[in-house]
């Protein structure tokens, strides 16, 4: 799957622009630094370990108390309790084994549960 923007029609990877609240922001983001494949991984992680998963919002958020900026992965998730910690472990397990260490720190996951 494609992980740059095409130059001549400035479109953005599928699921990105499906998901992002701001395609642009969110693709100069991971651009500047060198992350697109990597929050591409933990979209798919997120899409294959929540099969309860409602929405799915990509958004850049700023840290008041840092000033720095970080991706955050946005789930809305309809499930029982135990089902959805069960899912949200392996999810962690798959996504910290599949992205690298510097990566991890730029992309965030926040989850609001139903």
């Amino acid at each position: 799957m494609a992980v740059q923007a095409s130059p001549q029609t400035n479109a953005f990877p599928q699921w990105l622009a499906k998901h992002a609240a701001d395609p642009a922001a969110v693709f100069s983001f991971c651009s500047r630094r060198a992350i697109l494949a990597q929050v591409q991984t933990a979209v798919e992680l997120v899409i294959k370990h929540f099969p309860s998963l409602e929405r799915l919002e990509i958004r850049l958020e700023r840290d008041p108390e840092t000033e720095g900026e970080s991706l955050v992965l946005d789930l809305g998730v309809r499930d029982e309790v135990d089902s959805f910690l069960e899912n949200y472990n392996r999810c962690k397990e798959a996504w910290v084994a599949a992205i690298p260490g510097p990566a991890l720190s730029w992309i965030c996951l926040v989850y609001s549960l139903r």
